[in-house]
Order: structure tokens, then C-alpha cells, then sequence
């Protein structure tokens, strides 16, 4: 009995102090936001009269900044997220270019069909099909090299490739 009660303490010691490096205090380390950027004023693109409409997008459901490392190989990066998921990021950037105007002729809507980042070929890469008005619908790709090697260099690019996109549509907007 007293080898049984000898055994039993020496095992809750042994899971005591075990226990104790599992719950070891790790590191902190804080989670990188990013957005497509303020728009400054020379960034306000007139949409002749057409207003932004919802944008939408079968992307994988994810803040995270997914990053391409080969033609399969896809990385989610822990530390690095977008402020909101990709369309509604690339909705909000789209209101404030265009001012967020009351559309007399229609709306612009679209669905974000890519929205990624590739290590291997260093580009951002943007693919959206949209429809303005009742226009055809039309697809688009807007790529951007992404300079730097960091995840802030990358949604820089990012930005750059959501500008593309809001001076194309104010261009066919004026035809």
C-alpha cells in the first residue's frame, strides 16, 4: 500500500512538473495588417456616372496573406493579414477612388477572381470579372512586380495592381 501511495505522488510530481513545459510562456508577436492604402486625391477616378456595386469572390475564405511558392505550393502566412477579406478590401478601395457617387447610369460590379501573391515569379496578381452597367461582362488581369521581400512590399503591389483596376474602369466608364 505504502509502494502504491509512493508511486502515486511521484507520478503527480512527474505530470506536475511535465505539465509545467507545455504551458511555458511563448514569445508574442503581434499580427501585421495591411490594406490597398488611403486614396489621396490625385488617386479619385470619375466613373462618369456610374456607382460601385457590391464586389464578391469565391476565394479562399481567409484574411491571411496566402503567398504562391511554386505552381501547386501555396503558404498562409500566420503573422501578416488583410484588414478584410479580398473583395470586401477591394469594394472599399473601389468607393473611395470613385468618391462613392451616386451612379444615374448603373452600377459597377464584379467578382474577384484571383487575389495572390507570387513568391517564385515576385508579382501580385489580380484577376476580376466585371460589368458595368448592362454592358457584357468583361475579365481582367492586373499584375504588379512586388519589390522588397517582405509582406508589406507585397500589398504594396497588391495596391498598385487595385489602382490599375480603378483607372481602367473610369476609362470605360467615359465611353
Amino acid at each position: 500500500m505504502k509502494f502504491l501511495r509512493t508511486c502515486g505522488v511521484a507520478l503527480i510530481l512527474l505530470g506536475g512538473i511535465g505539465g509545467c513545459g507545455l504551458l511555458s510562456i511563448n514569445e508574442f508577436r503581434p499580427v501585421a495588417y495591411y490594406d490597398l492604402g488611403s486614396v489621396s486625391p490625385e488617386l479619385r477616378y470619375d466613373m462618369h456616372g456610374f456607382s460601385i456595386g457590391a464586389w464578391s469572390g469565391a476565394l479562399p475564405s481567409t484574411r491571411r496573406l496566402i503567398v504562391r511558392d511554386g505552381a501547386q505550393h501555396l503558404e498562409e502566412l500566420e503573422f501578416h493579414a488583410w484588414i478584410q477579406y479580398p473583395p470586401q478590401l477591394l469594394n472599399a478601395f473601389l468607393l473611395q477612388t470613385s468618391g462613392n457617387a451616386a451612379g444615374t447610369r448603373g452600377e459597377i460590379i464584379g467578382e474577384l477572381r484571383q487575389f495572390e501573391l507570387d513568391r517564385a515569379r515576385r508579382m501580385a496578381w489580380l484577376t476580376v470579372l466585371f460589368r458595368i452597367g448592362d454592358r457584357p461582362a468583361e475579365m481582367r488581369t492586373y499584375k504588379q512586380e512586388w519589390r522588397g521581400g517582405e509582406p508589406g512590399d507585397a500589398a504594396a503591389a497588391m495596391a498598385d495592381c487595385a489602382a490599375q483596376l480603378a483607372a481602367e474602369l473610369s476609362r470605360r466608364t467615359a465611353e
